[in-house]
C-alpha cells in the first residue's frame, strides 16, 4: 500500500468521519453506513472510542498555549492554523 498524504485541514471530526464511515451519496451529506473500517487503534490517548479520540485531539490542539507555558516552553512562533493531517 502506497499512502497519500491529503493535506492539512483544520477539522478533527471531519478526518475522523473520512475515516470511519463510507462516503457519503451524492444527493445526501450522510454517510450510508458506518462499515468502512474493520478496527481501530489508538496511542497515548485516554480512550479506545475514535470519535472520542478526534474530541481529544481537537481539545490538546486547541490547549496547546497554555500546554507550552505549562511545560516551560517557549510561546514564541506562529500559532498552527491547520492542526489536522492525514
Amino acid at each position: 500500500m502506497i499512502p497519500k498524504i491529503n493535506g492539512l485541514g483544520r477539522s478533527f471530526a471531519g478526518v475522523a468521519a473520512y475515516c470511519l464511515h463510507d462516503a457519503p451519496q451524492p444527493d445526501d451529506r450522510r454517510p450510508e453506513t458506518s462499515d468502512r473500517i474493520g478496527w481501530t487503534d489508538t496511542r497515548n490517548l485516554a480512550t479506545i472510542r475514535p470519535e472520542r479520540a478526534a474530541r481529544l485531539m481537537a481539545a490538546t490542539a486547541k490547549a496547546a498555549p497554555d500546554l507550552k507555558r505549562l511545560a516551560g516552553g517557549a510561546l514564541r512562533g506562529r500559532k498552527l492554523a491547520k492542526p489536522v493531517l492525514h
